[in-house]
Formats: structure tokens, C-alpha cells, sequence
């Protein structure tokens, strides 16, 4: 069987459809599940406002999507206001993006390129995770799989296992 192209269309949290097939021009898309009280989730963050500025203008575009059953829009709303969050914020209610995706944990981060395939699954980095938190990162992981894929080449390191809390 060959690959098939992830789709999916969900509502921001302001209520804006937001839909995969609108990016026609991107050359990766960064599909992020986040939730709002998880620890190790809310300490990256930061770091996920700086990587999308770094990456918005080599053509990739960051999604988040909450797909926590007890996060209300409201909640949603309020913790992407409290971290600046610079990309569209997308409400899973029904889980049914996370299922597909098989995201179990927050966060978890999924390159797609640009005919939307999975090209990497897993951690950021790993900075932070259950019982530690380093100074800086031993290894980009997310960086290191877009950086890839924007240059046309095989993701090394397909999947990484995620530190965090249960989706």
C-alpha cells in the first residue's frame, strides 16, 4: 500500500475553519499536538514561538491542535494568548485527529511535507521530559527532520519517543 497524503480540517479556536488542503504553497507543515496544563508541554512553548519565526520564511507552517476531552475553547484560548502563540490553534473535540494520527502524548510533533505525508513523528528535543530538565537540548529533533525535508533529503530519525503528559 502506498502512503496517503494526511488530510484533516478543524475549527480554531476563534471558530475559523482552518483545513491541511488551504497550503498549497508550503514546503512543510508542523503539525503540533499541545494541551494547556501539561508541565513539559507549556515549557516548550517558548521554544515553539521561536522555531516557527525561524522556519515561517523557508515556506513551513505550525499548527497546533488540542485534542484534550477536558481543555474548553476558552482554556485553549487563554493558553495560547499566555505563551504568544503565533500559529493557528486547532480544537480536536472528537479526538478523531489525534486518533488518526496515532499522538498520544503532548507534545508531540509531526512533520508533514509537501504533499502532506508523515516524514517525522515524535519530541522537539530533549530538553525537557519527566524528571529532567537540561540547560539546552543534546538533540534538535524537530529542527533537525524539517531541516531535512526542506532539503529534499531522507529523514534520519523518523520517529522519537515523547516525554509528556497523556492527550
Amino acid at each position: 500500500a502506498s502512503p496517503t497524503a494526511i488530510k484533516f480540517k478543524l475549527n480554531t479556536v476563534a471558530g475559523q475553519p482552518w483545513s491541511l488542503d488551504d497550503l498549497k504553497d508550503k514546503k512543510a507543515v508542523v503539525v503540533l499536538f499541545i494541551g494547556t496544563q501539561c508541565p513539559i508541554n507549556n515549557a516548550y512553548m517558548p521554544k515553539l514561538v521561536e522555531m516557527e519565526k525561524e522556519y515561517r520564511d523557508k515556506g513551513v507552517q505550525f499548527v497546533a491542535i488540542n485534542s484534550n476531552a477536558h481543555d474548553s475553547i476558552d482554556a485553549i484560548a487563554k493558553h495560547a494568548a499566555k505563551h504568544g502563540l503565533t500559529f493557528p490553534v486547532l480544537r480536536d473535540e472528537k479526538h478523531q485527529v489525534a486518533t488518526r494520527f496515532g499522538a498520544e502524548r503532548h507534545p508531540t510533533a509531526i512533520v508533514l511535507d509537501a504533499a502532506h505525508m508523515i516524514r517525522y513523528e515524535g519530541r522537539i528535543d530533549d530538553q525537557f521530559g519527566i524528571g529532567f530538565n537540561r540547560g539546552h537540548p543534546t538533540r534538535r529533533d524537530l529542527a533537525i527532520a524539517l531541516d531535512q525535508v526542506l532539503a529534499g533529503k531522507a529523514v534520519t530519525t523518523k520517529t522519537t519517543p515523547v516525554e509528556g503528559c497523556f492527550i
